[in-house]
């Protein structure tokens, strides 16, 4: 389940090349070839003097300026074929952690290619990618580990809500399939269940939605600032993670607005001075070409429960 049913990566945007967004090639060329050994080439030095993200402190950086790109999940698979779950369900999978659809994945190949690669053009682009650990999202950072040559790191503190820890496959078992995910890499957050909450469906502790989700992200956030200080880091989330983006900016949930399935934002900060937002993930049409309503752009403006909650937790 690990290959893109679309063609592999390490080429520039089709904006650049010419060619209307989403279009396809059967032949890449000399040009095209050329092109992909040097932006691979590229993207293995980045690699090779990238700096570990850990939990502890950041490694020390001349660079003070950080770069953070935020990015949702594409199209999932089972809203746009609800038979899906009832079908896994009767066979005795996790029905929480879908695939993406084939448009998910185009989805995620256009984001590589049009927003990820001109970066590695011009040696802008993120040297860590952090992943939760649900399939949808390691699916999405697929093509952007591909076209970066970077491998993706599997990231509890960025996981979906209502999290179950211990239910999904490891990082371990995922490079089974996906042997770009990092079995070694140690988390900035474990994500832990909520004290007394147990999962209907397995039985297991969780965490809750919204109060559990949102301590989540005001205890991942500060921690996260601190491991990737200085550094380009892309994190692939889940639309609930638009929440990381008003922590960084200290802003409600009304006013950070939505997250577009393969949405990117795109925040940077000088020193220690403030998060500063350079692109919204809430509109995606600027590099996706193809949107399904089965997954649409989500925030929480229309939740008073979490707003009020996420209030709350800032003013404490």
């Amino acid at each position: 389940p690990w290959s893109s049913p679309l063609r592999p990566l390490h080429f520039l945007s089709a904006a650049r090349r010419g060619r209307p967004l989403g279009s396809t090639t059967t032949s890449m060329g000399f040009c095209g070839v050329r092109t992909l050994l040097l932006l691979g080439t590229m993207a293995a030095m980045r690699s090779a003097k990238s700096l570990k993200v850990s939990a502890g402190a950041a490694a020390s950086s001349t660079c003070t300026t950080t770069h953070l790109w935020l990015v949702r999940h594409g199209a999932r698979h089972d809203y746009a074929n609800p038979e899906w779950r009832e079908t896994i369900t009767a066979l005795g999978h996790e029905v929480r952690d879908p695939p993406l659809s084939v448009l998910g994945w185009r989805q995620a190949q256009e984001t590589a290619e049009n927003v990820f690669a001109p970066l590695v053009a011009a040696d802008e682009g993120p040297e860590t990618l952090l992943v939760s650990p649900f399939l949808r999202v390691i699916q999405t950072a697929t093509p952007t580990s591909h076209a970066l040559g970077l491998p993706l790191k599997v990231e509890p503190g960025l996981a979906e809500i209502h999290y179950v820890p211990g239910r999904l496959p490891t990082p371990a078992a995922r490079f089974q399939y996906f042997p770009h995910v990092d079995p070694d890499y140690t988390p900035i957050y474990e994500t832990p269940a909520t004290a007394g909450e147990i999962d209907d469906a397995t039985g297991m502790p969780c965490e809750t939605y919204p109060r559990g989700y949102l301590e989540r992200v005001m205890a991942f956030t500060p921690l996260l600032e601190k491991a990737v200080e200085g550094q380009r880091v892309a994190l692939f989330s889940h639309a609930a993670s638009v929440a990381i983006v008003a922590a960084l900016l200290d802003m409600s949930l009304e006013e950070v607005g939505k997250f577009a399935p393969c949405g990117v934002y795109h925040l940077r900060k000088e020193g220690d001075g403030a998060w500063e937002l350079l692109g919204s993930g809430a509109d995606n049409t600027g590099h996706v070409s193809e949107n399904h309503d089965s997954t649409f752009p989500w925030g929480y403006a229309n939740d008073p429960t979490s707003c009020r909650i996420w209030a709350e937790l800032r003013a404490k």
